[in-house]
């Protein structure tokens, strides 16, 4: 029998305490997860102070409304939301919709959750637990960009490319 090409899509299951198993292995809460290093965080705040750094969610916000209006969604939350440029760009099309949120842990969770041009960013050592976080706190649709083109930051003690 094939199935439904309207069928609802199944909701993932939202890992929430270590009662959670997943391939027999006990799961982190995920706001107990380190997701940044204390000296790449350091560095990241260092970035934000460039007036340019952090603004790519403004250029998203038509897609987001889309999200918004589709999946009926109340909230947003966004995920390293640098300077809330997701936020100004809503405002810019007169859109208020839903209730923006810019990440914070102590409101994290929201129907559409979006991450623009931060995935390229996170430390390899902790992208699964950012992909984690994302995952519990995503109630109907994430929105992630990763920006492919090849940028050189500097810090101050050092010059990297990502």
């Amino acid at each position: 029998m094939k199935p439904r090409i309207d069928a609802e899509l199944p909701r993932l299951v939202k890992p929430r305490t270590t009662k959670n198993l997943e391939n027999g292995m006990a799961l982190s809460a995920p706001e107990s997860m380190m997701t940044i290093s204390a000296n790449y965080l350091e560095m990241r705040k260092e970035l934000h102070n460039d007036p340019h750094y952090g603004a790519a969610g403004r250029v998203f916000a038509p897609v987001v409304i889309d999200l918004a209006k589709y999946g009926n969604g109340q909230s947003i939350s966004d995920y390293g939301d640098g300077k809330c440029s997701l936020q100004a760009g809503l405002n810019d099309l007169d859109w208020r919709g839903v209730d923006y949120f810019p990440y914070e842990p102590a409101y994290s969770e929201a129907g559409i959750v979006c991450c623009v041009d931060v995935l390229e960013h996170i430390e390899p050592l902790f992208l699964g637990s950012v992909l984690q976080k994302l995952r519990s706190i995503t109630h109907k649709f994430g929105l992630s960009t990763v920006r492919a083109l090849a940028q050189k930051k500097s810090f101050r003690t050092a010059t990297m490319r990502i």
